[in-house]
């Protein structure tokens, strides 16, 4: 409905207005340099932190995967009835399915020890206590010691 036919109630004659069209937002003049330097600015700094929280997180996977901060050798102790195959078996996966996906599971800094020992003493029927330990924050050994339960009763 255009405003031409605008009718007044009152009086019942047509009501001329002459309103003012105003256009879309369209610049007729170019940004100030001020503002063009201000927006380079913001895009360069923007690039630049996504730039360097990329290269820290890969710089981060890089540095987890490094042999020196993996865990290389499993020492079993207290394994009388179990298979020590058996048992590092049950280590490992509890080692590989910790979650870490974009960092290594065998990273000595991540490897949570009271997280094996529930997942082994849940995994293993047989065993009674679990207790994973290593030498120091950075030793590349895990030593598991098993309490195993005993048996009361042999079936045939």
């Amino acid at each position: 409905m255009s405003s031409k036919r605008i009718v007044d109630l009152r009086g019942k004659r047509p009501v001329k207005r002459d309103i003012p069209v105003r256009k879309a937002n369209v610049r007729t003049r170019s940004a100030s340099p001020v503002r063009r330097h201000r927006l380079w600015v913001r895009a360069l700094v923007t690039s630049g932190a996504v730039f360097l929280i990329a290269s820290l997180s890969w710089g981060a996977s890089y540095l987890s995967y490094l042999p020196q901060f993996s865990i290389t050798d499993i020492e079993m102790n207290g394994t009388s009835y179990i298979s020590p195959r058996v048992l590092r078996l049950q280590v490992e996966e509890a080692l590989y399915t910790s979650g870490h996906s974009f960092l290594s599971p065998l990273n000595v800094l991540l490897v949570s020890p009271s997280s094996i020992e529930s997942k082994v003493a849940a995994g293993l029927p047989r065993v009674k206590a679990v207790h994973v330990s290593r030498e120091s924050l950075l030793a590349q050994a895990l030593s598991v010691t098993v309490q195993e339960r005993e048996a009361y009763a042999t079936w045939c």
